[in-house]
């Protein structure tokens, strides 16, 4: 219940939220699907549905996920989907072919990377972190500045312009400023001082933004630069200092998403350690 739950809290007044059950007659759960459309987590373009399918190992190869599948698609297309979209690690060989047999095809891969800070020495990037200082370029967080409202919307105005360039991101619908700010402020733990920025003047030209999770874990869940200061290895040094500041803080990994043609952020990744996980795809199919 507390995942369901979780689930509306996540929902706006115009989320396309379904999800439908198979369930024996003794009250056992068999199979459970979910399908989603608009601002949620994080949020689709207009047209966009996407939906998982779970079903208990006992009963696969049953038809209960194809009953599950026909009942979404039908209630996508009652509510006006385009394409239709799922996400599967890329070690289950058996789901990405039964969804190749509905007519589905890869579109992207992502993969979750992990620094261990216990083999971190963020002294290793002292030269990288003085060549940006002596452009003249301070580092700061946002605990440095007043915690008002129109200084979350300076951050929440940087941080849409940053995560504009990920790859990808024309798939994404981001929430309005209000929805960021509960999201922010009451959904995860909101912590100033763990979003790093690097500051020309009174501009912030770059940013890395962690979130901390339970059992001393960091989620980086942004790290980008002003297009007008890229090429400066700016990106390189807001991250390290975020990987310093969680190591400071009690942290013993990082997590980050990265998606695989995202070169550029690959390479900071390599050059500081995180170890790549295993990848999922995002299957795509026009309805």
């Amino acid at each position: 219940m507390n995942v369901l739950s979780d689930q509306e809290q996540k929902c706006q007044s115009n989320t396309i939220l379904h999800r439908v059950a198979v369930v024996s007659e003794s009250g056992q759960m068999l199979g459970y699907g979910r399908v989603v459309s608009g601002p949620w987590d994080p949020g689709t373009s207009p047209g966009d549905f996407n939906f998982v399918i779970l079903v208990a190992k006992e009963w696969r190869k049953s038809g209960i996920g194809k009953h599950i599948y026909d009942h979404i698609l039908q209630f996508s297309k009652q509510n006006g989907a385009k394409r239709l979209s799922t996400f599967v690690y890329e070690t289950e060989q058996e789901q990405l072919n039964w969804l190749e047999r509905l007519g589905f095809a890869k579109s992207i891969h992502t993969f979750n990377s992990v620094l261990d800070l216990q083999k971190f020495d963020p002294h290793s990037f002292s030269t990288t972190l003085q060549s940006v200082r002596s452009t003249g370029l301070k580092f700061a967080t946002l605990a440095d500045y007043p915690d008002t409202d129109e200084m979350f919307s300076r951050f929440f105005d940087v941080m849409m312009e940053l995560t504009s360039d990920v790859p990808n991101a024309d798939r994404m619908q981001f929430p309005d400023f209000d929805t960021m700010k509960y999201i922010c402020k009451h959904m995860a733990p909101w912590e100033p001082s763990a979003i790093q920025l690097i500051v020309d003047d009174h501009r912030w030209v770059a940013m890395s933004v962690l979130t901390r999770m339970p059992d001393q874990w960091y989620n980086c869940v942004l790290t980008g630069v002003d297009r007008d200061y890229r090429g400066r290895g700016l990106a390189l040094a807001v991250k390290v200092k975020s990987a310093e500041y969680a190591k400071n803080n009690g942290g013993q990994f990082i997590r980050t998403y990265n998606d695989s043609t995202n070169d550029r952020i690959l390479r900071v990744n390599q050059r500081m350690g995180f170890a790549a996980q295993p990848g999922q795809y995002t299957l795509d199919k026009m309805v």
